[in-house]
């Protein structure tokens, strides 16, 4: 996408719209701001829709002419059929319309009552930088959210390539020797995997959420007990009340391996949103959001479902989801232990989580 951040603010308030625009440019954060950003020849209207449409979050200066704006409204509505990430930015305290609430009342607000209004903007980089260090993957299908490890036409572990052409030319000892050296560096690798499986603890932390869906476990596709190294998750709407969002799904990665996917079923499913943790990065801390849900069920009891993710690592925090929706949980994880993957149960979306942790054992 173009840009980053779409700037929704009343005409009356343009001067701490700049305010807030400038803070956030300085910081390489690209920002659509109207009426700056609309192509010139293009209609107003149409102009706010391509800017939203271009932008993974909303940043919306709030205040009583924004409270009283119906073009603000629209833009708010228009965000969250697009999916975009919305951060209330509130420059004045007074309580939202009942129209602004029903789009915003889930929604974790960001206080600037007190100036200066630059170190606000500060806490507001801060945020918005953490979300877009999660990357999203283009398009993809909940059902395989990773990019393809191995690029179209390439060769998968384990495929024999094809000659060229030619006859083909009798084995020498060049190549016997060659065979025999890449047929001990499998063994020796297989025997260092075994050793390291052998080698790692596993612990599981409590699971949070519901007692929906079926069960999931990481570990039955990490037998290895490698440390997870990308993870990509699924935000789903909920159908019910679009305004809610939902943790629909999550697959885990080791290296080159990729796990299954858990839930990644229901609809109203936004952009996967891929994390790839940093050579050293190290997870020190999984915060886990859950939450009755606006849902009609047969027996009336409201479905308890995971709302957000926050993983915090000793280099970045990562967001995902709705982390203020209902109430959070926290898997710890000590400085000698990582991640493993989850566990927990999962439908349509994820019911619950839970995480899976590794160890290394004391050998003598």
């Amino acid at each position: 996408m173009p840009f980053d951040v779409f700037i929704s603010y009343s005409s009356k308030d343009k001067i701490a719209a700049d305010t807030v625009c400038a803070g956030l440019e300085t910081a390489s954060i690209r920002c659509w701001i109207a009426p700056r950003d609309i192509r010139a020849g293009t209609e107003y209207a149409e102009g706010i829709i391509d800017g939203i449409d271009s932008c993974r979050i909303m940043v919306l200066i709030f205040s009583s002419n924004a409270n009283a704006s119906p073009q603000i409204h629209r833009e708010i509505e228009r965000a969250v059929s697009k999916g975009l990430t919305i951060i209330p930015f509130r420059i004045e305290d007074i309580t939202p319309t009942k129209a602004m609430e029903y789009y915003l009342g889930s929604i974790h607000w960001l206080d600037a009552l007190t100036p200066p209004l630059a170190e606000h903007v500060t806490q507001l980089v801060a945020q918005i930088q953490a979300n877009l260090r999660v990357d999203v993957a283009g398009g993809g299908a909940p059902a395989g959210p990773f990019d393809n490890i191995y690029p179209p036409g390439g060769s998968t572990p384990g495929a024999m390539a094809r000659p060229t052409g030619g006859a083909p030319r009798p084995a020498t000892r060049k190549t016997a020797l060659l065979t025999l050296i890449g047929a001990i560096a499998v063994l020796s690798a297989a025997a260092i995997l075994f050793w390291w499986s052998q080698a790692i603890v596993v612990t599981k932390t409590a699971a949070f959420g519901g007692s929906g869906g079926v069960g999931f476990d990481d570990l039955d596709s990490n037998q290895q007990r490698l440390p997870v190294s990308a993870l990509a998750i699924t935000v789903n709407l909920n159908p019910q009340q679009t305004t809610q969002r939902v943790i629909g799904g999550v697959q885990a990665q080791w290296g080159a391996h990729v796990g299954p996917l858990h839930g990644g079923q229901g609809p109203y499913a936004q952009p996967v949103q891929v994390i790839r943790f940093a050579d050293g990065e190290k997870v020190g801390r999984v915060d886990v959001s859950s939450g009755n849900y606006t849902y009609k069920t047969s027996d009336n009891v409201p479905p308890l479902w995971v709302s957000g993710i926050q993983i915090w690592t000793n280099q970045r925090v990562y967001a995902v989801g709705d982390p203020s929706f209902g109430h959070v949980n926290q898997c710890m994880l000590a400085a000698d232990e990582f991640l493993i993957g989850f566990f927990g149960r999962a439908g349509s979306f994820i019911d619950q989580i839970g995480c899976v942790v590794g160890k290394h054992r004391k050998l003598l």
